[in-house]
């Protein structure tokens, strides 16, 4: 009878680990490349491995991670705290998709002028799917619409929220908070082509609510900004349309301000269109003193 076959020469991949090595040769075998040694030279001087050498010569891995391969172009740091924002946001019903996530790493990499191998700065799909496998407590899953007014409000959010606001300001605008004029509050109320949530990021395990949307099938948004003494600001509305018709402009109520963007939402342009067109003026108008939150 045959002895079985020795499997001594077979590689258990599944249990290969991922090597390290130490920081301190990686920079001497960076800087010896810089200088002009070969790369198979520095590898064999300072017994690093090529191939985390030429990903950190190329900028695909970042020169300070003693890892081999492209995990982290971004590195460990900068991740961490996009998972903290991912899980705060999405606690707090203003979840991240994918496409949100993407968009943000692309203006950290641009503000912090990070090296990079995304093309236009902005990652890819297998930079977005080796971020979500270096995180397994993340997950993507459907959002469900729920009004705001059904959104828990409970009072140590509400104290917690006083707490940051009051950290933030620091000691000498600590008085904004005792002028109820000067501390304001907008809310959106908006109809959306929503009948089922979208693919957002969240933590693994946990229920996740949309609570900046509603989920009817109109496309309207309207902004209200109300202060602490109960006044309002005039309005904003926002319609889905690629030109404003004469007949909308001609019916708005005086001092509203009113916008169009390709959806009827909301966007970081109009509202930033909103405060510098509409609010400010009307601060200024009352004689409101400035600043406010």
């Amino acid at each position: 009878m045959p002895s079985p076959k020795s499997n001594s020469n077979k590689i258990d991949v599944a249990k290969r680990k991922l090597f390290q090595y130490s920081p301190h040769k990686i920079t001497l075998a960076l800087n010896a490349i810089k200088n002009g040694m070969p790369v198979s030279t520095a590898s064999r001087d300072f017994n690093v491995p090529r191939t985390p050498l030429r990903y950190k010569i190329s900028g695909k891995a970042p020169e300070t991670s003693g890892h081999v391969g492209s995990q982290a172009v971004l590195g460990s740091e900068i991740e961490n705290e996009l998972v903290v924002w991912i899980k705060d946001c999405a606690r707090a019903g203003f979840p991240i998709n994918k496409e949100g996530l993407l968009d943000s790493v692309k203006k950290i990499v641009v503000k912090g002028q990070i090296n990079t191998p995304f093309i236009n700065n902005r990652p890819s799909r297998s930079w977005f799917d080796g971020f979500m496998a270096r995180h397994p407590d993340l997950r993507q899953k459907h959002a469900e619409y729920i009004n705001k007014a059904r959104a828990l409000i409970t009072e140590e959010k509400i104290r917690n929220w006083f707490k940051e606001i009051s950290s933030l300001l620091g000691d000498d605008n600590l008085v904004i908070l005792e002028d109820p004029t000067r501390v304001w509050n907008c809310d959106e109320t908006a109809l959306f082509l929503a009948p089922k949530g979208t693919l957002v990021l969240a933590e693994k395990g946990q229920h996740v609510y949309d609570t900046s949307k509603n989920s009817d099938k109109e496309n309207i948004t309207t902004l209200f900004t109300v202060n602490a003494a109960g006044e309002y600001a005039p309005l904003l509305t926002i319609f889905k349309y690629k030109r404003m018709s004469t007949e909308v402009l001609d019916n708005v109520p005086n001092g509203w301000g009113v916008g169009k963007t390709d959806k009827g939402w909301m966007t970081g342009e109009s509202f930033y269109e909103y405060v510098a067109n509409v609010f400010i003026p009307y601060l200024k108008e009352k004689e409101i003193e400035l600043p406010v939150i």
